[in-house]
């Protein structure tokens, strides 16, 4: 008897041990061009939408400046962004995503550019919830090598609560709002997944830390 709790307790001792050293990997360890170079300025590329769903490139993109915001880097207004890739003739991101990006920094002065994929973007209406997968990569415009990159897939509860008042017509509109709600609740829940493992940047006091 002694003997099998002997066992059992040395296969506890080795799974701390394994446990310990595979925890303590730190950010600087998993990213460290992204320390190396200290990105500032982020410019967003519209998303690349590899789904059915038209709308779903909108959805991502309207969520993705303000976490960058959040995390202490400028982030060149979406809109005006549109605007410049529109004139320059590069708002098709795939032509961009294994492309020289310096004119990126030589024209605006953006230190990187966040490429996103939407891979997948489903809606299961029997148990009320969207999976969705993206791929997101940050890339620097001086070297054009990747300074972050993460993928996740998640399954986001789609049923919100919204009230209001009476007829018809307030039934249209909350059913409306209700859906492009929830659309955005899925977005931003991607995003902070996504975008909540990369390192901070210069204007947060977590900067280095």
């Amino acid at each position: 008897m002694n003997k099998y709790i002997n066992l059992i307790f040395g296969v506890i001792i080795i799974l701390c041990f394994v446990s310990c050293g595979t925890s303590n990997t730190s950010l600087k360890e998993l990213y460290p061009k992204m320390y190396k170079e200290k990105p500032l300025s982020i410019l967003i590329m519209p998303p690349m939408n590899m789904t059915n769903k038209v709308d779903a490139k909108e959805f991502l993109y309207a969520s993705l400046a303000k976490p960058l915001c959040d995390m202490g880097y400028y982030v060149f207004p979406p809109i005006l962004t549109l605007d410049f890739l529109r004139s320059e003739s590069a708002f098709h991101s795939e032509r961009f995503l294994e492309a020289d990006l310096n004119k990126f920094h030589q024209y605006i002065g953006a230190d990187a550019v966040l490429f996103t994929r939407i891979k997948e973007w489903d809606k299961n209406t029997c148990i009320g919830i969207i999976v969705i997968s993206v791929d997101y990569v940050l890339k620097s415009t001086k070297t054009n090598e990747i300074l972050f990159s993460n993928e996740i897939r998640l399954e986001v509860d789609k049923n919100l609560s919204v009230t209001s008042g009476d007829a018809l017509i307030d039934s249209i509109s909350v059913s409306i709002i209700t859906a492009l709600t929830s659309q955005m609740k899925v977005a931003r829940n991607c995003v902070d997944e996504g975008l909540g493992i990369m390192p901070y940047g210069k204007y947060s006091p977590k900067y280095w830390k």
